[in-house]
């Protein structure tokens, strides 16, 4: 047991340094060391990546224009109020893109260029509209440009027939004055 400390010390000390000066490189090519912060960071972009496509779509059809706010090329009262919405809206951007949904034109077979040509003619006439309600706005004389584009997308609409009956619940107490009851959606145990 003589020196048994010594030695002891002597080898730890020993396979620190070889460690040191060889094995790392080893330990490296065996292990991930940057284990948790990697794949913690892959986990991130993707959830953000996707709420960001939710954003940049809802953002798109919040300032859209769609057909039911022109009565074929002039603004109904629901394109003006929803103009006034996006114009009005703090804090106001040097560059607004707005979108209009693409004209619907009866389709006719026999000359699909007319058609195309029709329906061309139909939103540069709703931009024309657009762009001369939007100059008389207080953000277009602040110095806010305004870029329309033309896109295909539907305008969402949400079937959901237990709100039917919600709204005709409160139609029918508030009338009475009774106590107001939801029903409910049914829910399956499957």
């Amino acid at each position: 047991m003589k020196g048994f400390i010594k030695q002891t010390a002597a080898a730890l000390c020993f396979g620190a340094g070889l460690f040191t000066a060889v094995g790392c490189y080893h330990y490296r090519e065996i292990v991930d060391p940057c284990w948790p912060e990697r794949y913690n960071y892959i986990a991130r972009t993707s959830v953000r990546d996707m709420h960001n496509a939710q954003a940049d779509k809802g953002h798109i059809l919040d300032q859209t224009l769609w057909n039911e706010d022109f009565d074929v090329e002039k603004l109904k009262p629901s394109g003006i109020a929803r103009l006034k919405y996006i114009a009005n809206r703090e804090p106001t951007p040097s560059l607004m893109k707005l979108y209009l949904q693409n004209a619907e034109v009866p389709y006719d077979a026999a000359d699909s260029a007319k058609y195309v040509r029709e329906q061309e003619r139909i939103n540069e006439a709703r931009k024309k509209s657009i762009m001369m309600f939007l100059s008389t706005q207080l953000s277009a004389r602040t110095g806010t440009t305004y870029l329309v584009e033309v896109h295909n997308y539907n305008q969402p609409t949400y079937w959901a027939p237990w709100t039917d009956g919600a709204l005709e619940n409160i139609q029918r107490t508030t009338r009475t004055g009774t106590l107001q009851q939801f029903q409910m959606p049914a829910v399956s145990n499957k």
